[in-house]
């Protein structure tokens, strides 16, 4: 019992590619099959403390903070896809990882799919989270991006902040999520670990697609049954342009669907790791 507590508790790594501190966590055997976990805008690699449980062991897991988000260095070079796809390439090679399973939850599932439609020979298998060409982000404002970042006075004001982004998960959990998300304000009180510059840079939709076509690997995309971003019919198209691709619905779910039903998702997730189809339609 004591080791299966221990096992939800990841351990905690840093990484320095060309100046930029990454930050990761790894839960599950060292000697495990190795699952990338890559996390959407604003969020970070704690996120996945609730799916993880159910997935290591047998898997290695390796959660990435993207640069920008986190515990990893903020950078003067620039965010969106391209980078966050440079940062993940390298990493992968420092971490001498020769073929890995990804999964990404939005626009960690759109580096995803770029990273697989690049490096064919790196990705064994593929899942895409609630993300798709159909799906439309805010674009980058310059002028939020320059604003001073949000002060809240106690932890009570960031968990009430996430809160409609998380209407169904547990109250402890959303403290938990709160606690990873913020960090001390020099003037007093928290601040989001997130630099403001991170906000919504993808590239256009047809080269989403584009890397969609590309993809040689077998491919599950997974969207949120009720409130999700991505719709059964984006999910179809995206569908028609993989070679090997199967879509699965996780029922009462929305955008963060790994972190409101996590056993759910963990089993139609393990079922396509190890070659199955459970969940899937």
């Amino acid at each position: 019992m004591a080791g299966a507590r221990a096992q939800t508790r990841p351990s905690s790594h840093y990484t320095t590619i060309e100046r930029l501190r990454l930050h990761h966590l790894r839960w599950g055997p060292a000697s495990g099959p190795v699952v990338v976990l890559l996390h959407g805008l604003r969020a970070h690699a704690y996120c996945w403390e609730r799916l993880a449980p159910s997935l290591a062991p047998p898997f290695q897991l390796l959660a990435l903070d993207f640069r920008g988000h986190g515990e990893s260095d903020w950078s003067e070079d620039g965010y969106g896809t391209a980078a966050y796809l440079a940062d993940l390439a390298a990493w992968l090679d420092v971490q001498e990882l020769a073929r890995v399973d990804l999964i990404g939850h939005s626009a960690g599932g759109r580096v995803a799919v770029a990273y697989a439609a690049r490096h064919p020979e790196r990705v064994r298998r593929l899942v895409v989270i609630d993300i798709g060409p159909d799906v439309v982000f805010r674009p980058f404002d310059p002028t939020l991006a320059a604003r001073p970042p949000r002060r809240f006075r106690e932890l009570a004001e960031v968990v009430a902040a996430l809160r409609p982004r998380y209407p169904t998960v547990s109250a402890t959990y959303l403290r938990r999520l709160a606690a990873h998300s913020v960090r001390r304000a020099p003037a007093g009180g928290w601040q989001w670990k997130w630099d403001q510059r991170v906000r919504g840079q993808p590239p256009p939709p047809e080269a989403f697609r584009a890397d969609l076509r590309a993809l040689g690997c077998p491919t599950l995309v997974v969207r949120g049954a009720e409130r999700g971003l991505l719709t059964a019919e984006g999910a179809a198209r995206m569908q028609a342009l993989v070679a090997d691709c199967r879509v699965a619905a996780i029922p009462g779910t929305g955008h963060n669907l790994h972190e409101e039903r996590p056993a759910v998702l963990a089993r139609v997730v393990r079922a396509f790791l190890s070659g199955g189809a459970e969940g899937a339609g």
